[in-house]
């Protein structure tokens, strides 16, 4: 497990990461009362995005190899159900 101020140094990337990635999949706005496949493909598209991205920025940019490989598979995973069971909700 990574060191706990490694994750400190890494969640506001991550979250940066999230945001700016969001408008350009249109998640950003729109009608969720009317949620469909569509805006759940949307969204997978934006966390697959985001999460490639992040592993990019993290892995090579800051050459932070110590972060396990399924951190950032798990990260999506319940990025992607988080967005989706609210929209659904």
């Amino acid at each position: 497990m990574p060191d706990p101020s490694l994750l400190w140094v890494a969640a506001p990337i991550l979250v940066m990461v999230r945001l700016a990635v969001m408008p350009f999949f249109n998640l950003m706005h729109g009608w969720w009362r009317y949620t469909g496949i569509s805006d759940a493909v949307d969204v997978l598209k934006a966390i697959l995005t985001g999460s490639v991205a992040f592993l990019v920025i993290v892995r090579y940019g800051l050459e932070l190899k110590v972060f396990p490989l399924s951190i950032y598979a798990l990260e999506a995973l319940i990025t992607f159900t988080l967005l989706t069971g609210v929209r659904v909700l």
